[in-house]
C-alpha cells in the first residue's frame, strides 16, 4: 500500500484542495493505463504510490507529475469541470471546445483569430457535469484528424489543441462515441 504523505497532503492544500484524500487514489503497483483507468472511473485528480519521477516524487495526474509540472494540475481539474462542450467550424478547420459560456468563448475566439480565423460558428454544443472530460476524450477520438496551426495572440506565437480538419459529422460522431446516452440526448445543433 502507498501512503499519501505530509508532502502530498501540503502540496496539494497549497494547490486548493482542502481535502486531499478526496481527490487522491493509492495506486501502488498499478501500470499507467490502470492508474489513469482509476482516476476516470473514481473521479479522482491524483494518484500515489507510484514509482519516483526524475526528482523523486511519487504522485501523478493522468497527464503526469504535478510536483514536477503545476500545469498537470489544472489540465487535471478542467477534465472534471461541468460546462458545455460545442462544434465550431470555420471553413476546413472543426473546433471541438469546452466552455461555460459557449458564445463569450466563440466571441473571443474570432476576436483573437484562434488558429489563424475569425470566422468560428457554433454548430452543437451539449451541457455536462463531465464536459471537460467530454472534450478531451473527442480530442483523443479525433487524433488522426488534428491540424496544428500556429497563430500570434497578444505577440506571442501560440499553437492551437483542439482544431482538427474533418467535417462536421466526424466531429459530431467522435463526441458522440463518448457521451452518455443521456448526454447524447441534450445535443443542440445549430
Amino acid at each position: 500500500m502507498g501512503k499519501l504523505t505530509v508532502k502530498h497532503v501540503a502540496f496539494l492544500k497549497k494547490h486548493g484542495f482542502e481535502n486531499p484524500s478526496d481527490w487522491t487514489l493509492d495506486a501502488t503497483g498499478m501500470t499507467r493505463v490502470q492508474y489513469r483507468a482509476a482516476l476516470s472511473r473514481e473521479r479522482k485528480l491524483f494518484a500515489y504510490g507510484l514509482p519516483p519521477c526524475r526528482l523523486g516524487h511519487t504522485m501523478r495526474t493522468s497527464g503526469g507529475c504535478p510536483q514536477c509540472d503545476t500545469s498537470y494540475i489544472a489540465y487535471a481539474r478542467r477534465s472534471r469541470l461541468p460546462g458545455y462542450v460545442y462544434i465550431a467550424k470555420c471553413g476546413q478547420l472543426t473546433k471541438i471546445g469546452f466552455s461555460q459560456d459557449v458564445l463569450d468563448r466563440l466571441y473571443i475566439a474570432n476576436l483573437v483569430g484562434y488558429a489563424g480565423k475569425r470566422s468560428w460558428r457554433v454548430r452543437a454544443c451539449l451541457y455536462s457535469p463531465n464536459a471537460g472530460q467530454i472534450e478531451l476524450a473527442a480530442h483523443r477520438a479525433l487524433s488522426s484528424h488534428i491540424a496544428t496551426k500556429t497563430w500570434e495572440r497578444n505577440g506571442v506565437i501560440v499553437r492551437s489543441k483542439e482544431v482538427f480538419r474533418c467535417t462536421y459529422q466526424t466531429a459530431l460522431d467522435a463526441v458522440l462515441s463518448v457521451v452518455t446516452e443521456a448526454d447524447a440526448s441534450t445535443i443542440e445543433e445549430f
